[in-house]
């Protein structure tokens, strides 16, 4: 089996493919994300068809790949465990606040440069879904909140993070932003304190390759890749590929 998710209107995200590893059939996945393509090309204004994958998962990478999806970025998967505790700690003259005024947000990302960083996506788990309005506030404002730290009315830190509901023990961080690295540990407690009220003992994020800021404050922090650097590969199917509603595949259409 394998999944087909449209996480918008135009942006399609393909994911969980397995086969029975008892089964001597072949060309199970060719054919079942032939299949999908297939779909999507009958379509109308899909922009992008994706999919990610952890680095060591050599199958999915080659079986892409021979369909003709094109690496676009890598980026690095970072977790960290945190001890379990009897009491949530409390941070002395911790200035940060947690709030839902999507407005806070907005503001924030109108003024910063590095956004940038996300024109693929912002990771929501491991699935890049557009960085836009509806992303930001769906998936992580609206269930959860965010939290920031602000001084005259200027944003110093900001974390969007959500909840994961099918692991007990995971908080993960979607976006993180600190002017400098005091302003980073201030926030990155109020995370923390956050992870021990809703009983999460670790907290996991995927961070951009070139946002060298988030990647030297997590380092800091104690965060950890699980076996490599860049270990997360997003990949896209050219669009070029899909033409008049028909899927091209090896330069034959398929119909």
């Amino acid at each position: 089996f394998e999944k087909l998710t449209m996480i918008t209107k135009h942006d399609a995200w393909i994911e969980g493919l397995r086969k029975d590893p008892k089964s001597k059939i072949k060309g199970v996945g060719v054919f079942l994300t032939n299949y999908l393509l297939d779909v999507l090309s009958k379509k109308k204004g899909i922009k992008t068809i994706r999919f990610a994958t952890y680095i060591y998962n050599v199958e999915s990478i080659g079986l892409f790949k021979k369909i003709g999806f094109k690496l676009l970025e890598e980026r690095n998967y970072k977790y960290i465990s945190l001890s379990k505790i009897k009491f949530v700690p409390e941070y002395k003259g911790n200035r940060s606040e947690i709030s839902t005024d999507m407005n806070i947000v907005q503001d924030h990302f109108k003024k910063l440069r590095s956004t940038g960083y996300y024109k693929n996506g912002i990771c929501v788990n491991w699935v890049a879904k557009p960085f836009n309005k509806e992303t930001i506030f769906e998936e992580f404002v609206k269930k959860h909140g965010f939290v920031f730290i602000r001084e005259k009315n200027e944003i110093k830190a900001l974390c969007l993070y959500f909840l994961r509901d099918n692991e007990l023990f995971n908080l993960f961080i979607g976006y993180f932003y600190a002017v400098s690295s005091i302003y980073a540990l201030e926030l990155f407690k109020k995370i923390k304190q956050v992870a021990y009220k809703n009983k999460k003992f670790e907290i996991s994020t995927i961070i951009p390759k070139y946002d060298k800021e988030w990647y030297k404050y997590f380092k800091k922090f104690g965060f950890k890749s699980w076996e490599a650097e860049d270990d997360f590969l997003l990949f896209d199917y050219p669009m070029d590929k899909i033409e008049n509603g028909e899927l091209i595949i090896n330069g034959r259409e398929k119909r």
